[in-house]
């Protein structure tokens, strides 16, 4: 949990991974209530499934944040905007084999934005980061994350608890 904290306070992307069951959805949902609580400091929650695209996940990113200028838009003054996204490799894939929510993911943390089709500019968005978890495995169901994507994050891994441990 520290250091999950430490990579969170100062901007950075954090993804837990491991197999099911694990606890992960469960570790990063009670740090952020438990030890994000001060006011510097908003969280969003959201998961991924078959069924999100691109532009719900813009939906679901931009509704808490305030439009500053026609180009930019940020949270309240003084807050850092943490997203959780739970199960962030199960978005959906189209026919081409790439899952445009995590590309339009990437391209913020490329270029701290996205382009806007509304505006036909690109929008800048700050004081923004990202916690996900991925389920990995031969029970998962999972699917693998772009090289392009993965590197944008801290990971921390989980491994598989024995009966010697639950006992």
């Amino acid at each position: 949990m520290y250091i999950m904290e430490r990579l969170v306070r100062a901007g950075q992307n954090v993804l837990l991974l491991g197999p099911t069951s694990t606890g992960k959805t469960w570790t990063m949902r009670n740090f952020m209530l438990q030890r994000m609580k001060d006011k510097s400091i908003d969280y969003e929650h959201f998961s991924f499934s078959s069924c999100v695209e691109a532009e719900r996940t813009r939906q679901l990113i931009e509704t808490p944040l305030k439009r500053k200028r026609k180009t930019s838009i940020y949270p309240p003054e003084g807050v850092q905007m943490v997203y959780f996204i739970d199960d962030v490799n199960m978005a959906h894939r189209d026919e081409y084999d790439i899952q445009s929510a995590n590309e339009l993911l990437r391209q913020w943390f490329d270029h701290q934005g996205w382009f806007d089709i509304n505006f036909m500019s690109f929008k800048k968005i700050k004081d923004v980061s990202f916690c996900a978890t991925v389920s990995i495995g031969e029970f998962a169901n999972s699917k693998q994350l772009s090289n392009r994507f993965e590197w944008h994050w801290a990971a921390i891994g989980y491994t598989n608890y024995r009966n010697t441990h639950i006992e």
